[in-house]
């Protein structure tokens, strides 16, 4: 700009700062979310997702880079506090988010949630500046009905949300309603004891009549008993709420376990008896760190998930070997797709994410291929592994099942103890073909009292119809046909 003076210039650049927040990368998960790293100008690096759900998406967007509350089970508290961003920076990351859902899903952004990196309330007038302007009739006109600030429980932020009569709803990060419990997790809790908590909700609820939502993440044998579900009910008796249950989603450097599906369904179960709005929700963006809890700029991960995997890809990658293991036989090879990383991952996700609200509770894998794809989806399901193994493989007393393959016979064994009443099985295998091998495992599983199978493949071979032998009321899954 050559047509003010010099030294004017110099004042405007002392004055006036003109800068915008930058998109880094993207990470595409299996299940559609989206996670954004994005740059500050001073070098901060902050994370946002996008996360789809049928035709809707919304955006969860960062407070601070980092975080200062250092919540045990959290991986951004992990990462320290760097500092507070700006209104113009919570802005301009909107806007970016904005531009994406209608560039990567082609609709508008339907909700925002300021759960991402960082506690709000611990910035509460930029967060509230950004958000005025993003709700602001003259400007964006987002409803403000559609925008939730979520809080570990900063009480006097709290306060002040029912003060200013603030617009947007309010959700409180609880996890435990049994004191040492919480403080055992949060430190935050030891500034601010359950019962200054339940007192700036009252008052919030008193001014503002607004219900509350409380999040709670489920650990294993930690805070998913009934003693727990007893404690939080009794939280909130003090005020209208909704509670969203969350699955632990793992990081790295902690102990913390996800809940047992038996846990999770008698913990809600015993809520929803209270008369208690409970929704138990899914975690997405759990394969590239992006779900609750673990936005922390994880490098493994994200360099796992540098490429973009279509079905397509997968069932590309899959080789043939024509006359193998006979004359005549057109094998399958997978060992082309899982030594990929990109692949393996993708595989793994997506089957994973078609059962997660299934309670699942045992994989079964039949030998030898279908170990590698099973055990990985036990894992990812917080389920137990269970093989099936050839003849002489397994020590202890088997059932057995004889059956025929396109290429010979062969006899399949599970062990007498494997499975056990009421669990929901998942029986994994690389490859349907004729049929024969699934049948003779759903068989076997179906010798003990389960109380529902299901079943699916990497690949299946159409044309020659394997479907048509296993069970009508069995439900069949194959990532790519043939």
């Amino acid at each position: 700009m050559t047509n003010i003076s010099a030294s004017l210039r110099e004042k405007l650049k002392e004055v006036f700062i003109c800068s915008s927040i930058q998109s880094c990368d993207e990470y595409v998960s299996a299940d559609g979310t989206r996670k954004y790293t994005l740059s500050l100008t001073d070098g901060n690096v902050i994370e946002c997702v996008l996360i789809p759900s049928g035709i809707r998406v919304t955006a969860c967007i960062s407070s601070q880079a980092g975080c200062p509350l250092a919540c045990a089970f959290c991986a951004t508290g992990q990462l320290g506090f760097r500092r507070n961003l700006d209104a113009s920076e919570i802005h301009d990351q909107i806007m970016l988010l904005m531009n994406f859902s209608k560039e990567k899903y082609h609709t508008e952004l339907d909700n925002i949630v300021v759960m991402g990196m960082g506690e709000p309330l611990l910035n509460y007038d930029n967060v509230m500046s950004a958000l005025g302007k993003i709700a602001d009739k003259k400007l964006l006109n987002f409803s403000p009905q559609r925008i939730t600030l979520s809080t570990a429980g900063i009480v006097e932020g709290i306060k002040q949300m029912a003060d200013e009569n603030s617009p947007y709803h309010l959700a409180l990060s609880l996890h435990s309603a049994i004191e040492h419990k919480r403080k055992s997790m949060m430190p935050i809790a030891k500034k601010y004891p359950l019962v200054q908590l339940i007192e700036a909700l009252k008052y919030y609820h008193r001014i503002t009549n607004n219900r509350i939502t409380i999040e709670y993440i489920l650990f294993d044998k930690l805070n998913d008993a009934l003693e727990d579900a007893e404690a939080l009910a009794a939280f909130c008796r003090n005020f209208p709420v909704k509670i969203n249950i969350i699955s632990y989603n793992a990081t790295s450097g902690n102990t913390f376990q996800k809940s047992k599906t038996a846990a999770i369904t008698a913990f809600v179960n015993f809520l929803k008896n209270k008369n208690i709005i409970v929704n138990l929700r899914a975690s997405k963006g759990n394969d590239i760190m992006a779900a609750c809890g673990q936005l922390a700029m994880n490098k493994n991960k994200k360099e796992i998930m540098k490429k973009e995997i279509t079905l397509q890809q997968v069932k590309d990658s899959i080789r043939n070997v024509p006359d193998f293991p006979k004359p005549g036989i057109l094998f399958k090879d997978i060992t082309t797709a899982l030594k990929d990383p990109d692949i393996f991952h993708y595989i793994v996700d997506t089957l994973a994410n078609h059962y997660k609200d299934s309670g699942i509770s045992k994989v079964v894998g039949i030998e030898s291929r279908g170990f590698i794809v099973a055990g990985a989806l036990a894992d990812r399901l917080n389920a137990g592994f269970v093989p099936i193994r050839k003849p002489g493989k397994l020590p202890a007393p088997t059932f057995s099942k004889s059956y025929t393959l396109e290429y010979g016979e062969n006899i399949l064994h599970i062990h007498q103890d494997a499975l056990e009443k009421d669990d929901v099985v998942l029986l994994h295998d690389d490859l349907l073909a004729t049929g024969g091998s699934a049948r003779a495992a759903s068989e076997l599983i179906r010798l003990f009292p389960i109380k529902k199978l299901k079943i699916n493949f990497l690949c299946e071979l159409a044309f020659l119809n394997g479907k048509s032998i296993i069970d009508d009321d069995i439900d069949v899954f194959s990532l790519v046909t043939y």
